[in-house]
């Protein structure tokens, strides 16, 4: 027989109080026995609460090869470092899409084969960047564009929008709050920590839907939403200069799909997106019909599973072929190992950078680290030292501030 440890937890302290229960006559021996089953039955219940919490976490894949660079952070995604097939000088002749987003676009928790970018690639025949990097918001992704649209100069890019990339008003942790308090123990145990996620969560959910609505609506958050369509516009202007599109992609939350509550802050995201010229997709009536836990990578992982990644690209496959994309020709030199440092330098100088600039200034070190090494020479391999040195102190720094988490 196979009980789930929460059941067995359940079961131990019932038996517990059958014990003490029938412990009628108040002698000592009787006594004793009901506090050792009492005690018996809270450590099977404690190890249950362990054994449930720690069942949950799902570690994701790791998706370097053994021929990759070394990397020493989850920070650096390897679909953002220039690797072979994908250095700056080669072009394709196939039309070439960026991928810009968060953690969704960068597939936590899936291998790189499993993202939704690789599958639109392959279901269009277009070649993919996918600069999706974890943690990010709007600002850093700006950042991003700003850095690498010119090394890749992409006949299409994708933006991907989830909605905790619109900040401030939304709490550290995003959407995980909306499905559960923080799991683990409180005061070392397990149980109480079960207890609390039981009480708290669902206050907790109130608060962080109210955060959202209120990051989410142009009326509370004029800044954010100026930033955006800021960014889209200028993006827009860009790629549209060389005859290639913008797409802008809402993904949604993966929580509650059947009576999502953030469809009217899905059209408001939509319209500021339209209004800089993109062409937006809202991915929400393609999973109107799926239960959310059945796209989770675990229970407590809000990020989408294999499945939700390959609803997200049918989708946006078939946007793409709605027209036809055109490889336009590449029209500047790629840019050297020693100005991708000097941008790093420029973004993330050791003392006291903020954080969205350490993220990207940590891809651009890392990049320069391995097209430096990938080209050889004293020289290179002396600015590929440098850079991944450089790239140790922004990682350093990031672990002393405060993390998006999505």
């Amino acid at each position: 027989m196979n009980l789930p440890p929460p059941l067995l937890a359940v079961i131990a302290l019932a038996t517990s109080i059958w014990f003490v229960a029938r412990a009628r006559r108040r002698t000592d021996s009787g006594f004793l026995v009901a506090v050792a089953a009492t005690l018996a039955g809270l450590a099977l219940a404690e190890a249950g609460a362990w054994l449930w919490f720690t069942n949950q976490a799902v570690e994701p894949p790791r998706s370097f090869g053994v021929s990759d660079p070394p990397t020493f952070s989850r920070i650096v995604e390897p679909a953002v470092l220039p690797v072979a097939p994908r250095l700056p000088g080669i072009r394709q002749a196939r039309p070439r899409a960026l991928f810009i987003g968060d953690s969704f676009t960068a597939g936590l928790g899936v291998p790189i084969v499993a993202n939704f970018a690789t599958l639109v690639g392959r279901a269009t025949n277009v070649e993919v960047i996918n600069h999706g990097l974890t943690g990010t918001d709007t600002q850093d992704q700006a950042l991003l564009w700003h850095y690498y649209s010119s090394t890749w100069e992409p006949d299409v890019v994708v933006w991907v929008f989830v909605l905790n990339d619109l900040m401030p008003h939304i709490p550290w942790g995003g959407p995980d709050y909306l499905m559960t308090w923080d799991p683990g123990p409180v005061s070392g145990s397990y149980l109480l920590g079960l207890v609390q996620w039981v009480g708290v969560r669902r206050a907790v959910q109130a608060g962080t839907i109210e955060a959202y609505r209120n990051s989410l609506d142009p009326a509370t958050n004029p800044k954010g939403f100026a930033h955006l369509e800021s960014t889209l516009a200028e993006v827009y202007a860009a790629v549209s200069a060389r005859g290639g599109r913008l797409v802008f992609v809402i993904f949604p939350l993966m929580w509650e799909l059947e009576r999502y509550p953030f469809s009217a802050e899905h059209d408001q995201v939509a319209a500021a997106a339209k209004h800089a010229g993109a062409e937006v997709i809202d991915l929400l009536p393609a999973f109107r019909n799926e239960q959310a836990p059945d796209l989770w990578v675990s229970k407590f992982d809000h990020h989408p599973n294999q499945r939700g990644h390959a609803i997200a690209a049918r989708s946006l496959a078939e946007l793409l072929r709605s027209r036809p994309l055109t490889a336009a020709p590449a029209r500047g030199p790629a840019p050297t190992p020693a100005q991708w440092l000097s941008d790093a330098r420029a973004l993330g100088v050791p003392t006291g950078p903020n954080i969205s600039g350490l993220r990207v200034a940590l891809t651009l070190a890392a990049a320069a680290g391995v097209l430096a090494a990938s080209e050889g020479g004293d020289e290179n391999t002396a600015i590929s030292e440098e850079a991944w040195s450089f790239a140790r102190d922004c990682e350093t720094l990031m672990g002393r501030g405060r993390w998006k988490g999505g």
